[in-house]
């Protein structure tokens, strides 16, 4: 479950206003790599995912990054940027919050197959992403970027 607000239409049906996530760039020590997720799909992510009723922020990304990097994260998280949008496909507007954090590129990452899509991890060189060398999604350089400020 997720945490979500709803409110009633005129006929008394419920829908979905918004939707909370929280989500982490996680950088190497001397900050020239950030740590992407792969998909099964070809796309890329960073860690992070849904807030669950009762979770703190910070809770919840502490908890989606043992889920998906196999290991209890224990560095520091600092908030950089947030995004409200609306998804293509259900219409629901969605609260992307943004948190920066060190790891050790040795750091014991597992990615367990647990039907989400994420086939594996690497470690990308933030330059050949800013520019644009580096194929991925466009909204990665565009946070990487705010990051880095």
């Amino acid at each position: 479950m997720t945490v979500t607000a709803h409110d009633k239409t005129h006929d008394g049906e419920l829908y979905e206003l918004f939707q909370v996530s929280a989500k982490a760039v996680l950088f190497n020590v001397v900050k020239d790599k950030v740590l992407l997720l792969l998909h099964d799909d070809g796309d890329h992510s960073i860690p992070g995912g849904h807030i669950e009723p009762g979770e703190s922020l910070q809770e919840a990304l502490l908890r989606e990054l043992n889920e998906e990097l196999g290991f209890s994260y224990h560095g520091s998280l600092w908030l950089v940027k947030a995004d409200k949008y609306q998804t293509q496909q259900t219409k629901a507007s969605k609260i992307d919050l943004y948190y920066v954090g060190e790891l050790d590129e040795n750091a014991p990452i597992s990615i367990k197959n647990n039907g989400d899509g994420l086939v594996g991890w690497e470690w990308v060189a933030v330059d050949s992403i800013l520019d644009g060398s580096y194929k991925c999604e466009p909204w990665i350089p565009e946070l990487l970027k705010e990051a880095l400020r």
